[in-house]
């Protein structure tokens, strides 16, 4: 058991696991199976919610999409679903390489400046 014990320890892929193995020495082959067992668990379960997030940010920016009328920097037609990436903001907004003449930063004209418009 501690020859298996051993290879089980040093043969570890995840250090993390293996970090809370090397701080219980006493531990036996058994409850080492089951703290790596619970431990691949958690992880793989952080994962599946990680992509499930991304999912669902997705879907909430899919939802969003089209909703834009009018380009937040430009103050012209909207540049396609897309039109606020970044990619496509440097090909087609007419603000992108603009100072706006208001607040002096880049990338927006005075007629879109968030910083000087009027708050109700």
């Amino acid at each position: 058991d501690e020859m298996v014990m051993e290879q089980l320890m040093v043969g570890l892929a995840d250090d993390e696991t293996q970090k809370k193995l090397f701080m219980k020495p006493d531990i036996s082959l058994v409850e080492a199976e089951k703290l790596i067992i619970a431990e691949e668990i958690g992880k793989f379960s952080q994962e599946d919610s990680r992509s499930v997030s991304a999912l669902s940010l997705y879907q909430k920016q899919k939802k969003g999409l089209g909703k834009w009328k009018s380009c937040k920097w430009c103050g012209e037609q909207a540049h396609g679903d897309n039109g606020h990436e970044f990619r496509i903001r440097k090909e087609k907004c007419s603000a992108f390489n603009e100072q706006c003449k208001k607040c002096s930063k880049m990338g927006h004209l005075s007629k879109q400046c968030h910083l000087f418009k009027p708050r109700n």
